[in-house]
């Protein structure tokens, strides 16, 4: 998107260095001219290596931001694109999550209300059943208690 016209200068070095220890084994000889002895110890000495530098020159900071200005200038509209192209692509994200989110919501409301329904039928076939029992005692009360009369005119 930005073309930066000035270049980064970058520049390599070697130089050997100490990079760390290592062990090395020695032999010494101890003892006279008949008790000689050959004897070995571990000794640390330095390690040694080529290590490489590499150096960045970056330009000063008012050269930068003048380049940095100026691409934003040049490449302006782009840069909307890119921003207005970002926003819709966050905003059909979102209103997806939503529509998801209302679905839910809405198969939830069904689900609770269907589970109501169910409850109140329920719950009315059994005071349906319990009017109707009611309504048989009634008659069979009715019914003893007309026979009850009849029975009584009768004696």
């Amino acid at each position: 998107m930005f073309n930066f016209s000035v270049n980064i200068k970058q520049s390599q070095k070697k130089n050997k260095e100490v990079v760390g220890k290592q062990a090395v084994e020695e032999h010494y000889t101890t003892g006279g001219c008949f008790n000689k002895k050959t004897k070995t110890r571990t000794v640390w000495k330095d390690k040694i290596e080529q290590v490489e530098y590499q150096k960045l020159e970056l330009p000063d900071t008012d050269n930068m931001a003048r380049q940095w200005s100026a691409g934003i200038a040049d490449e302006k509209e782009k840069l909307w694109d890119i921003l207005r192209d970002w926003m819709i692509n966050h905003l059909k994200e979102v209103d997806y999550e939503f529509e998801q989110s209302i679905k839910d919501t809405i198969n939830f409301v069904n689900r609770s209300l269907q589970e109501q329904l169910e409850i109140i039928q329920r719950d009315f076939e059994a005071e349906v059943k319990r009017w109707d029992e009611i309504t048989l005692g009634k008659d069979s009360v009715l019914e003893i208690r007309q026979n009850l009369e009849n029975e009584s005119r009768t004696s």
